[in-house]
């Protein structure tokens, strides 16, 4: 998803944060989960508003589990999750994963999903991410490639509305195609030993699943934080943006309906 950025900083609307607190790790960190083992330090490098970092904490316990996010409406958020999942091993902090605020070799284990796409040297913060982790330790990072959409939509307005979101995040300086460069970063960074996988996000999977997202969908482009840079930047006219919004409430009834994300991954260790 498309976020606003004040230098490095990703800030989603609460919108998209009500968005994200449906991802699990059962979903979103599923290709990472079977290498991690009760006892395990680790390390969720922008946790957002925390589902999938409970998720983690509760596998890895009772060993010690830290998320960090830069934003602190994101972290309010994940430390309600927190207290409403009652999970004694893990904490939320505010902290920036291009300076991490850890000493070397810290963590058994790290994990980041959907963060790193949108920051402007992702090599520096694999490195970072090398850096906390002790030798022996393993690595799980899930990044979006927009190039691999799957989209069976009747309107043409729908098609436009996803690619938007493309557009604004190259604008900010985001990457959508950085899924398929995610290895080649990490390689980068130092990592040598590394498995590599790729999976989808259906967003259409039930009738219901389908409503959710393309009610959510209509509503952000109808937001402030998307509708005033995506016309100030001549990317869209509010008359566009218009029919793109009527065109998602429409699709959203469309028992025909399909959109799949595509996601890479990769399970890296530190050797």
């Amino acid at each position: 998803m498309t976020a606003q950025y004040e230098s490095e900083r990703v800030s989603f609307s609460s919108d998209i944060l009500e968005f994200l607190s449906h991802r699990r790790a059962s979903t979103h960190a599923a290709f990472f989960i079977g290498y991690l083992k009760p006892g395990m330090t680790l390390l969720d490098a922008g946790c957002g508003p925390g589902s999938i970092t409970v998720d983690l904490a509760k596998i890895v316990a009772p060993g010690r589990v830290i998320g960090i996010d830069i934003d602190p409406k994101h972290i309010e958020l994940a430390q309600k999750k927190i207290a409403e999942a009652k999970v004694p091993n893990v904490v939320c902090q505010v902290g920036d994963i291009n300076a991490l605020d850890f000493s070397d070799e810290s963590f058994d284990a790290a994990f980041s999903h959907g963060v790193i796409e949108y920051l402007s040297d992702p090599v520096h913060v694999f490195k970072e991410l090398y850096r906390v982790l002790k030798k022996g330790g393993v690595l799980g990072v899930r990044h979006a490639d927009w190039g691999g959409f799957l989209l069976a939509a009747r309107s043409d307005y729908v098609r436009k509305g996803f690619s938007l979101f493309t557009q604004m995040m190259e604008e900010n300086g985001g990457d959508p195609y950085f899924g398929r460069k995610q290895a080649s970063y990490t390689r980068k960074a130092g990592f040598t030993n590394m498995t590599v996988s790729a999976s989808y996000d259906c967003w259409t999977s039930t009738p219901e699943n389908a409503r959710r997202n393309l009610d959510f969908m209509a509503g952000y482009c109808q937001s402030p934080e998307f509708r005033d840079p995506v016309v100030e930047h001549g990317l869209s006219s509010q008359e566009d943006l218009d029919k793109i919004i009527a065109a998602f409430q429409e699709w959203r009834n469309d028992p025909d309906a399909f959109a799949a994300e595509a996601w890479a991954e990769a399970v890296a260790w530190k050797e």
